[in-house]
This record gives structure tokens, C-alpha cells and sequence, in this order.
């Protein structure tokens, strides 16, 4: 099991991921690229529940809500300082 997450990670965390990251930076601001950094634990949380069994306690949905809500504050405030194209 640990050689077969070993390899998961070595292929899409690192091959795919960063492939999609430099894709992104070409073609998207910076402020929304670096959400990705608040929404990857949302996806963890989101794959051991559904996968591995782990437990969706009332923690780690207050977590999770927090996360979501500074993603949203910060991309609107990115979008306020951008000019319209």
C-alpha cells in the first residue's frame, strides 16, 4: 500500500498537479492560482471520507467552512483590484 500511495503521489501530485499549476499561471492571475494552496486540504478531507473512512467531525467541517470562506474573500478582493478586459 505505501509503494502504490508512493507512486499516486509521484504522478499526479507532482507530473499532473504541477503541470496543471504552470498551465494555470500562464493563463490565470495569480490570486486565483494560489487558491489552489486553501482548496488541496478540502480535497484531502473530501478523499479520506470517501475512500479511507476517516470521520467528518464537526471540527473539520468548521475547518473546512473557514477555508472555503477565505477563498471566497480573497478572490473577491483580487477581483475589486483587477481591470475589467
Amino acid at each position: 500500500r505505501s509503494l502504490a500511495a508512493l507512486a499516486y503521489l509521484v504522478a499526479c501530485g507532482s507530473l499532473i498537479a504541477f503541470s496543471a499549476y504552470n498551465y494555470l499561471l500562464r493563463r490565470s492571475t495569480l490570486a486565483k492560482v494560489s487558491t489552489y494552496a486553501y482548496v488541496n486540504p478540502l480535497v484531502a478531507i473530501a478523499l479520506g471520507w470517501a475512500f479511507a473512512g476517516e470521520l467528518l467531525t464537526p471540527r473539520v467541517v468548521t475547518a473546512a467552512a473557514l477555508i472555503i470562506g477565505s477563498v471566497a474573500l480573497g478572490l473577491s478582493a483580487g477581483l475589486r483590484r483587477e481591470p475589467r478586459s
